[in-house]
């Protein structure tokens, strides 16, 4: 039925921009990646403004296709080399379908007019084979695509996360605590062509067992959606001694434990050649996260915050969690035992003073972390994960 899949690209196939040739060249880099490392062997090539993969199973193919970054559809299509062709095609997805009415859409450009084109495959559908047209409500919608002089025919679309080929915008470090709202923040840093380096800050024995367990999930998750051959991460240990042992008032606790984390994500990120952090902060979500003290915490990070839910609802956050498959992250793990009884909410210039020389006083602590920091390198099949560290 199908004998390939046509893949649209994303935003930058509508811009003038010198790195046109290098991001579509990535994303046919990762097509490839991703669908070698979910077994389907598939030929890509560009096709004008189109990339199209060749493959056996161009229904699994075109589905797989759909989860990479910078594609914005996948569509399964019979090819067509004139128009009586394309409406043979069409008719067989029409009788597969079992379907009473259709429309027909038109894609691309090619020796036919896209109206000349939808209207005469139409035609013939609806005047010689019964079929009834129908574009507010159709049984199936019948994808035509021009390419010179080939035609490709469809009748499924499969939606892609759009935004820009992975890898392209460079590295970011971003900080993942296992929870819904860090996943979510790293698999937007990555639609946006960010190549993510996922790090965990673990408490050590001020935060249960299971909090490591589903920062790791997270971690295994975000490598799922990776489409290069390896994925590297981090676990960095030693946080919670910092923390306990820095001379802040303990109402600063948890701020201090904030801006340590910057410190400490921002000196791997150097360490690393990444351009910055990505968290899962969400403004006002808990104490640490008020306004006035992420405006204040941010003055302590040697290194860019970047924040990309953080003007969302926890609601809207778990809802696109779900969606995204991370949605078994949200789970309580448990609490912190060095969260302070009260908070500080409020954060003034002279606290930020008082957790700067903390942050002094605990720099050799943090090099060491660092430096002691745990590297996990995910891999594609069959040795899928070798540690490191």
């Amino acid at each position: 039925m199908y004998g390939g899949v046509i893949i649209r690209l994303g935003e930058y196939m509508v811009r003038l921009t010198p790195l046109r040739g290098l991001y579509v060249s990535r994303v046919m880099e990762s097509l490839g990646y991703w669908l070698r490392r979910h077994g389907v062997d598939a030929e890509i090539k560009r096709m004008g403004s189109w990339l199209y993969i060749g493959a056996e199973d161009a229904l699994k193919a075109a589905e797989l296709a759909s989860r990479v970054f910078g594609v914005s559809s996948a569509i399964p299509v019979a090819e067509a080399g004139d128009l009586g062709e394309a409406v043979e095609a069409a008719l067989r997805l029409l009788r597969k379908r079992r379907a009473g009415s259709f429309i027909i859409r038109v894609h691309g450009r090619g020796r036919y007019g896209s109206g000349m084109l939808g209207w005469m495959m139409g035609s013939v559908l609806h005047d010689i084979y019964g079929y009834r047209v129908d574009a507010l409500d159709p049984d199936v919608v019948i994808h035509v695509l021009q390419s010179g002089d080939r035609l490709y025919v469809g009748d499924r679309v499969f939606r892609g996360p759009g935004g820009l080929p992975y890898g392209v915008e460079g590295c970011l470090l971003a900080l993942v605590s296992g929870g819904v709202d860090s996943a979510v923040a790293a698999w937007m840093a990555m639609k946006r062509g960010a190549r993510v380096v996922p790090v965990y800050m673990d408490m050590g024995g001020y935060w249960p067992r299971a909090a490591r367990d589903r920062a790791v999930r997270a971690i295994e998750l975000l490598w799922e959606k990776t489409p290069w051959k390896k994925m590297d991460a981090y676990i960095v240990r030693g946080i919670g001694e910092i923390v306990a042992s820095a001379p802040v008032e303990n109402r600063l606790r948890c701020l201090f434990c904030k801006a340590n984390m910057y410190r400490v994500a921002g000196l791997l990120s150097e360490k690393l050649g990444c351009y910055g952090v990505v968290t899962g902060e969400a403004v006002g979500q808990v104490a640490s996260q008020t306004l006035i003290n992420l405006s204040y915490n941010t003055l302590l990070s040697p290194a860019p915050i970047y924040r990309p839910v953080g003007f969302m609802d926890k609601l809207e956050i778990v809802e696109l969690a779900e969606s995204l498959g991370f949605g078994e992250l949200n789970r309580s793990v448990g609490s912190c035992m060095l969260r302070p009884e009260k908070p500080e909410t409020s954060m003034t210039r002279r606290d930020l003073e008082e957790i700067r020389r903390a942050l002094q006083e605990t720099h050799d602590m943090a090099v060491k972390a660092v430096e002691e920091a745990e590297k996990i390198t995910y891999r594609e099949e069959p040795e899928r994960v070798i540690r490191q560290g």
